[in-house]
């Protein structure tokens, strides 16, 4: 024994010292860099994924975005397009209600003509029955007195 207490060999921890590291190597080259690399390779394809689904989700924002201003121009468009109608329709009812004051007055115009042409053809013909009716008058007193002188 060299004198170290307690029976301690140096040959011996140095041998248990080298299978350590040779087991340590060979655990080393046949486990951790596989499983790292299978590790790095899932982190990365997970990372792919997540750039992937963030580049597609500010696309879709894009397009809302894109689809909310095309609804807004829409919908500004269909007030503008109320707006003409409504204004459209308020002339051809204003238009119509003038035509038809015109027809009115044209309507109550020939109607006074033809009112006062009855009017007048009534008294001409009144004017000529009463003439008439005068001088037969007339000539019944004319008979009766040439009855009575004769």
């Amino acid at each position: 024994m060299t004198g170290l207490p307690l029976n301690i060999d140096i040959q011996q921890i140095i041998l248990h010292v080298m299978n350590f590291v040779i087991l340590a190597g060979g655990l080393y080259f046949l486990l951790y860099k596989p499983v790292r690399a299978f590790m790095d390779k899932r982190t990365s394809k997970y990372e792919e994924l997540k750039a992937s689904t963030e580049s597609e989700y500010k696309k879709a924002e894009e397009l809302e975005k894109l689809y909310q201003d095309k609804l807004k121009d829409a919908e500004s468009e269909i007030r503008d397009i109320r707006t003409r109608a409504k204004k459209e329709a308020e002339d051809i009812i204003a238009e119509a209600k003038r035509e038809a004051e015109a027809e009115g007055k044209q309507i109550l115009a020939d109607a006074r003509e033809k009112a006062l042409k009855e009017h007048n053809r009534i008294i001409k013909s009144a004017k000529h029955d009463i003439i008439e009716m005068v001088i037969e008058a007339e000539n019944k007193i004319l008979h009766k007195e040439e009855k009575n002188d004769q």
